[in-house]
């Protein structure tokens, strides 16, 4: 198959995977780009931080387009926060890891995560507490 047809197919791929289960890439991502596009666990990782951003915006939009699911904005903005600087380091933790180590932590991972989702039952969406009155307030005359 030629280089730019398995491009597609991956990126058609997880990004379908990504709009279907909400992964931005990382674990649908990372072992595409090893197995059909022959990367390295650290390039395939690094690859796939460049995609997430790609499929995140593209899933993020049509959701929040289509009203269908309602994006929490207030905890995109405190876990990004979060997770921006959490991001770098971890991308220079992981350089200095070596491949097969990567390899393994990341099917680990996978493996984890797996067992928890198969052995949990999806909860009810957790309600926010409603606003608490506040008392009015006279106004002088």
């Amino acid at each position: 198959m030629l280089w730019w047809a398995k491009c597609f197919v991956v990126g058609a791929l997880g990004g379908f995977l990504g709009g279907v289960f909400g992964v931005g890439g990382g674990i649908v991502m990372v072992p595409l780009l090893m197995y059909a596009m022959g990367l390295g666990i650290h390039d395939a990782k690094a690859t796939s931080l460049a995609l997430i951003f790609v499929v995140s915006i593209a899933g993020t939009i049509q959701h929040q387009r289509r009203g269908a699911m309602h994006v929490d904005w207030p905890i995109v903005l405190v876990a990004g926060i979060a997770a921006v600087f959490a991001s770098a380091y971890g991308a220079v933790l992981s350089e200095k890891l070596p491949k097969v180590m990567m390899q393994r932590l990341f099917a680990a991972l996978i493996i984890l995560v797996a067992v928890r989702m198969l052995a949990t039952t999806p909860s009810k969406p957790q309600e926010k507490p409603a606003p608490t009155p506040q008392p009015a307030v006279e106004q002088a005359h």
